[in-house]
Protein backbone atom coordinates (compact mmCIF):
# COMPACT_ATOMS: atom_id res chain seq x y z
CA UNK A 1 0.00 0.00 0.00
CA UNK A 2 2.67 2.42 0.69
CA UNK A 3 4.49 1.39 -2.32
CA UNK A 4 1.44 2.51 -4.25
CA UNK A 5 0.74 5.40 -2.16
CA UNK A 6 3.40 6.79 -0.20
CA UNK A 7 1.55 6.37 3.15
CA UNK A 8 1.14 4.29 5.73
CA UNK A 9 -2.57 2.81 6.01
CA UNK A 10 -5.15 3.73 8.94
CA UNK A 11 -2.53 6.38 10.16
CA UNK A 12 -3.53 9.78 10.51
CA UNK A 13 -2.96 12.61 13.40
CA UNK A 14 -5.67 11.99 16.39
CA UNK A 15 -3.75 8.36 15.98
CA UNK A 16 -0.09 9.28 16.16
CA UNK A 17 -1.61 11.54 18.88
CA UNK A 18 -2.59 8.32 20.92
CA UNK A 19 -0.32 6.15 20.11
CA UNK A 20 2.74 8.28 21.05
CA UNK A 21 0.50 9.52 24.50
CA UNK A 22 -0.43 5.48 25.11
CA UNK A 23 2.98 4.63 27.31
CA UNK A 24 3.69 1.15 26.74
CA UNK A 25 4.27 -0.55 23.72
CA UNK A 26 1.27 -3.24 24.36
CA UNK A 27 -0.69 0.31 24.66
CA UNK A 28 0.33 1.69 21.69
CA UNK A 29 -0.43 -1.65 19.40
CA UNK A 30 -3.19 -1.72 21.01
CA UNK A 31 -4.68 1.54 19.86
CA UNK A 32 -3.33 0.78 16.36
CA UNK A 33 -5.04 -2.50 16.28
CA UNK A 34 -8.42 -0.84 17.16
CA UNK A 35 -7.97 1.87 14.76
CA UNK A 36 -7.50 -0.68 11.81
CA UNK A 37 -10.57 -2.67 12.97
CA UNK A 38 -12.26 0.38 13.23
CA UNK A 39 -11.20 2.28 9.73
CA UNK A 40 -12.66 1.06 6.72
CA UNK A 41 -10.05 -0.63 4.41
CA UNK A 42 -7.96 2.38 2.78
CA UNK A 43 -9.22 2.93 -0.51
CA UNK A 44 -6.40 5.59 -1.95
CA UNK A 45 -4.99 2.40 -3.67
CA UNK A 46 -7.57 2.01 -6.29
CA UNK A 47 -6.94 5.98 -7.53
CA UNK A 48 -3.71 5.26 -8.45
CA UNK A 49 -3.00 5.27 -12.37
CA UNK A 50 -1.87 1.74 -13.54
CA UNK A 51 -3.46 -0.19 -10.50
CA UNK A 52 -6.01 -2.57 -11.70
CA UNK A 53 -8.81 -4.72 -10.23
CA UNK A 54 -6.30 -7.64 -9.74
CA UNK A 55 -3.95 -5.66 -7.97
CA UNK A 56 -5.72 -3.60 -5.86
CA UNK A 57 -7.62 -6.79 -4.67
CA UNK A 58 -4.09 -8.40 -3.92
CA UNK A 59 -3.49 -5.04 -1.93
CA UNK A 60 -7.11 -5.39 -0.07
CA UNK A 61 -6.56 -9.19 0.78
CA UNK A 62 -3.13 -7.84 2.79
CA UNK A 63 -5.10 -5.07 4.34
CA UNK A 64 -8.35 -6.71 6.17
CA UNK A 65 -8.59 -6.19 9.70
CA UNK A 66 -9.47 -10.37 9.93
CA UNK A 67 -6.11 -12.54 9.78
CA UNK A 68 -8.81 -15.27 8.54
CA UNK A 69 -9.61 -12.61 5.07
CA UNK A 70 -6.02 -12.20 4.69
CA UNK A 71 -2.99 -13.93 2.30
CA UNK A 72 -1.62 -16.92 4.53
CA UNK A 73 2.34 -16.10 3.59
CA UNK A 74 3.94 -14.44 1.45
CA UNK A 75 4.34 -16.97 -0.80
CA UNK A 76 0.35 -16.71 -1.30
CA UNK A 77 0.89 -12.69 -2.39
CA UNK A 78 3.64 -13.92 -4.83
CA UNK A 79 1.11 -16.39 -6.21
CA UNK A 80 -1.29 -14.25 -6.68
CA UNK A 81 1.09 -11.36 -8.78
CA UNK A 82 2.41 -13.87 -11.09
CA UNK A 83 -1.49 -15.27 -11.78
CA UNK A 84 -2.16 -11.25 -12.33
CA UNK A 85 0.98 -11.43 -14.37
CA UNK A 86 -0.37 -14.24 -16.35
CA UNK A 87 -3.84 -12.51 -17.00
CA UNK A 88 -2.28 -9.35 -18.26
CA UNK A 89 -0.15 -11.03 -20.64
CA UNK A 90 -2.58 -13.30 -21.79
CA UNK A 91 -5.18 -10.15 -21.93
CA UNK A 92 -3.80 -8.37 -25.61
CA UNK A 93 -3.71 -11.99 -26.94
CA UNK A 94 -6.98 -12.42 -26.46
CA UNK A 95 -8.25 -8.72 -27.64
CA UNK A 96 -6.59 -9.68 -31.24
CA UNK A 97 -8.07 -13.31 -30.99
CA UNK A 98 -4.99 -15.58 -30.92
Amino acid sequence: YRMLTGKVPHRNQPLIERIDTAGTLGKRLQHYREAILQDAIPQEHRMRRGVDRQLASIVDCCLAPDPAHRFANVQQVIAALDQRDEVRTRKPLMLLGI
